[in-house]
């Protein structure tokens, strides 16, 4: 009767171990199992996930394995990402589509807490920084980046971003979009430091 506490303790930790294990390469095997495409820029590395989501399930994904939507900083970066996406991912539009017909991915900004308040904050936590302030005639908080078309113009309830990979009727190839982020499913650009 004396070693059956030790042996459930050891089964015990045994079992969390094995879980714990599955767990992680679960993960693993779910992000090499997805249609990716990966790529780097300035000592940051991209991966675009060609599964459409809402952009809470894609902020979900992102930080499950150990990133966020991306958040672009500067001109170069948009160009690096946009390059990438455009030019050398193979993105099959029809599967990326918004809600009006154009092709788009998600990227890590919202103003889901205050309207007109634009922040980066890919990973949905309690830590932002916001980069513009206002609609369509907003502008930049602290010289940041943007890359706005004739947007953001919350046309319903939009409150997340998105880089059109298509020029639409209002917007430029390339420009960034606000959408609603429960009634679009669009490819998604995570980003690791």
């Amino acid at each position: 009767m004396k070693n059956i506490v030790p042996n459930l303790a050891i089964s015990t930790l045994l079992v969390l171990l094995v879980f714990s294990s599955c767990r992680e390469s679960d993960l693993e095997d779910d992000l090499s199992a997805k249609q990716t495409y990966s790529f780097t820029f300035n000592g940051k590395s991209y991966l675009l996930v060609k599964e459409a989501r809402s952009w809470q399930d894609a902020v979900s994904y992102a930080v499950a394995n150990g990133a966020y939507l991306a958040e672009i900083n500067s001109e170069e970066e948009q160009i690096a990402i946009f390059t990438q996406l455009s030019t050398f991912a193979d993105i099959n539009f029809n599967e990326t589509n918004n809600q009006f017909g154009f092709a788009a991915v998600w990227l890590g900004g919202n103003d889901i807490a205050a309207e007109s308040v634009w922040v980066w904050n890919g990973n949905n936590d309690e830590t932002d920084v916001q980069f513009w302030n206002g609609g369509v005639d907003g502008n930049t908080v602290n010289g940041s980046y943007n890359n706005w078309g004739n947007e953001p113009d919350n046309d319903g309830n939009q409150d997340v971003l998105c880089m059109g990979l298509e020029a639409t009727p209002i917007n430029a190839v390339g420009k960034w979009t606000d959408l609603d982020g429960s009634d679009n499913n669009l490819f998604f650009v995570m980003e690791y430091d």
